[in-house]
């Protein structure tokens, strides 16, 4: 791969950290040994981005209901419970707790833990 990347040329390369689960649970992050000898690999033109803040700028497809744009969103990928919550307080929703409560009691969305952080996806 560092040979076609040289002979491409390009101005950067982005190395992109995982926040949300896998679709395979034995998936692990690298550790910075490993992110650097990506790096190394790569060139100098590799660039590590972390992940953002905030909610990610996911679509709601023009959705007035909080907790429906939030099951838009997660209908396509999961988010981080930091994500979800930053969302919701986002569109105005203040009892976060009870209002992500609710919605796993009633099977709408599932709690995700992976590497002791949690996720949620839709049901």
């Amino acid at each position: 791969m560092s040979e076609v990347i040289k002979r491409i040329g390009p101005d950067e390369i982005h190395l992109v950290l995982p926040t949300r689960p896998p679709a395979e649970p034995w998936v692990r992050p690298s550790d910075e040994e490993g992110i650097a000898r990506a790096q190394t690999i790569l060139g100098s033109s590799a660039t590590v981005l972390h992940p953002s803040k905030g909610y990610g700028g996911f679509s709601e497809e023009g959705e007035n209901d909080p907790l429906l744009a939030a099951a838009c969103i997660l209908r396509r990928h999961p988010m981080t419970d930091g994500e979800l919550r930053n969302l919701l307080a986002y569109r105005g929703v203040t009892n976060l707790d009870s209002v992500l409560q609710n919605l796993r009691d009633s099977g709408k969305i599932i709690e995700i833990v992976h590497n002791g952080k949690i996720s949620w996806r839709a049901s």
